[in-house]
């Protein structure tokens, strides 16, 4: 998030050293080069941690954003779905499952997640960034900044996730500029 990319990959890289068959540690270097930009690795990294764990669903998770973020949607839903399915309906995946659906062209399915997310009791238990996400995915930026904002305000920590690289997308907006600036997180583009 702080777009220390070298230092990360020297990290999970010491990391690996110390437990090269973690499912978990490997699948955090498809994490890491999706938050350098690097979509492409991002994709290999989690094909790499799904043949050391197929039932890992953070594998799963990882490879449907680095897909979305490729412009495969539909693989990236078939592989978010993926880890919905083995995750145990985790609002972080869910939420990216509603983006790729949007982007894959089914805005049916990505407006039913929203919509579910907007509904109590689950409104008061998921972020709203999850709401932002797919608002992004259908094109929505005005009810993603309100999401990321409503996050911030509420002190929550996955307002972080405002550095993501789904919402570098908003880096042209001065709202996801001061948005940033507040949290003191880099605008990477």
């Amino acid at each position: 998030m702080q777009a220390r990319h070298d230092e990360a990959r020297r990290e999970i890289e010491a990391a690996r050293q110390c437990d090269p068959v973690s499912p978990v540690v490997n699948a955090f270097v498809s994490y890491i080069h999706l938050e350098a930009r690097q979509y492409d690795r991002a994709v290999v990294a989690a094909q790499n941690a799904i043949e050391l764990d197929s039932a890992a669903p953070l594998s799963y998770f990882l490879l449907g954003r680095a897909y979305a973020k490729v412009g495969h949607f539909q693989r990236a839903v078939d592989a978010l779905t993926d880890a919905v399915r083995r995750g145990g309906n985790v609002p972080r995946f869910e939420g990216s499952l509603g983006y790729a659906y949007a982007r894959a062209a089914r805005r049916v399915e990505a407006e039913a997640i929203l919509e579910r997310f907007r509904r109590r009791p689950l409104a008061s238990v998921i972020s709203p960034v999850e709401g932002a996400l797919i608002s992004l995915g259908l094109g929505a930026a005005e009810a993603a900044l309100t999401g990321l904002e409503a996050a911030h305000a509420a002190r929550l920590p996955s307002a972080v996730v405002a550095g993501d690289p789904f919402f570098s997308d908003l880096a042209n907006e001065p709202r996801y500029r001061e948005l940033m600036a507040r949290l003191r997180l880099p605008v990477q583009g």
